[in-house]
């Protein structure tokens, strides 16, 4: 999903014209458009698609449970999510270093096997007890490539890995990530 597509000043008046559109969504339904969107599919909403922008709608309906496959890929083959990593981090303000690239409390903290599921399913992991400002978001895998990752299997158990020079086709190492989801405690 691309959620905040780009070029978001191209409808500022007189820049590229009276029919310019923020974030340049100017298509409009042709033969090649799915059938099930509605014509408003083709205008931002605040800047953001139609699918994340509408509340209740398609991004939503994405949260509640995993779709598997029902088609395959441009490579042909049936993408299947094989696990579902829940990784956890806190939220501790600005570090003292500004160049700090890493955040040493964020980790893997569950990884469910999901591999024998199919169509639609819900997966809950339960957070336990909270008790200091954090935020929690979700990554799959299809399982074919995976390791230790950047920062270790402590951190990251079976992560993403770097592939070779001449050998990263995308359509045989499929990853997932959801946007965080933060937590306060009052």
């Amino acid at each position: 999903m691309e959620g905040a597509p780009g070029a978001q000043g191209a409808a500022l008046p007189g820049l590229r014209g009276a029919t310019s559109v923020r974030g340049e969504y100017e298509n409009k339904p042709s033969a090649q458009s799915h059938p099930g969107y509605p014509a408003e599919a083709y205008l931002t909403y605040g800047g953001f698609d139609w699918m994340t922008a509408t509340v209740g709608g398609l991004w939503d309906a994405l949260l509640v449970t995993v779709a598997g496959s029902s088609r395959p890929n441009f490579f042909g083959a049936l993408p299947r999510l094989a696990h579902l990593d829940m990784i956890r981090g806190a939220v501790t303000g600005r570090p003292a270093d500004p160049d700090t690239w890493r955040a040493p409390q964020t980790r893997v903290v569950q990884s469910v096997d999901v591999s024998r599921r199919t169509g639609t399913y819900t997966v809950r992991i339960p957070l336990g007890p909270v008790t200091a400002p954090g935020y929690v978001r979700v990554r799959g895998s299809d399982g074919h490539r995976h390791g230790a990752g950047l920062l270790g299997a402590r951190v990251d158990p079976h992560g993403p890995i770097a592939h070779p020079p001449g050998d990263g086709d995308p359509w045989l190492d499929t990853w997932l990530y959801t946007n965080p989801i933060f937590i306060e405690v009052a």
